[in-house]
């Protein structure tokens, strides 16, 4: 199967744990719509060592044709993270790493049909 950005496309949920350098550990559960042309917008809520917070957050991917994927997320001009990620099913799930150094972090989303 060949993937594009389109084939990574409607409203998913998603949940997302792992642990952040030094700082520890975190859960994060949310919800987004990704547009087909690249684009995400979404609202999540991150537990952070005990501390909730409620967060809306842009998002830029890119699919490769072998169904392998690169993201950039902005929670706020201070929070940028990365992801590496795999597309299943023609787009209703996608697993993915968080890529950037000292984190550990997988996330799983699945369109909500």
């Amino acid at each position: 199967m060949d993937c594009t950005n389109d084939t990574y496309k409607g409203d998913y949920g998603f949940t997302a744990t792992g642990t952040i350098g030094s700082l520890g550990a975190f859960a994060v559960v949310g919800r987004f719509t990704a547009d087909g042309q690249g684009n995400i917008t979404g609202s999540q809520t991150r537990n952070f060592n005990g501390l909730v917070f409620n967060e809306t957050y842009t998002e830029t991917y890119t699919v490769n044709p072998d169904c392998t994927g690169s993201s950039q997320k902005t929670v706020s001009p201070n929070i940028q993270v990365n992801f590496y990620f795999v597309v299943f099913h023609h787009g209703k799930t996608i697993e993915g790493i968080e890529t950037d150094p000292g984190n550990v972090v997988t996330f799983r989303a699945e369109r909500i049909d």
